[in-house]
């Protein structure tokens, strides 16, 4: 949802976040209004990212992570057989 600071956010968050505060969690300014307004076309892009497999989810980092522990997998396993 987007919230009167033009910000996006998680709805369950900002709205556990409004209970207690009348000003925007990233900018620390006054909201005008504690109006929620459906980000549609965000919701669509994630939703659209998902169904094609989320490529580029993962960092490089996070590759280079899984690809060395199969590596040290596969060493486990040819040392126990």
């Amino acid at each position: 949802v987007t919230a009167a600071d033009g910000h996006t956010y998680d709805r369950s968050a900002i709205e556990r976040w409004l209970t207690s505060h009348d000003t925007s969690p990233r900018t620390g300014e006054t909201l005008e209004h504690c109006l929620l307004v459906p980000n549609h076309n965000l919701k669509r892009l994630i939703d659209d990212f998902v169904a094609e497999g989320g490529g580029g989810l993962y960092a490089r980092g996070d590759a280079e992570l899984r690809d060395e522990r199969k590596t040290f997998d596969e060493a486990e396993d040819a040392r126990d057989r």
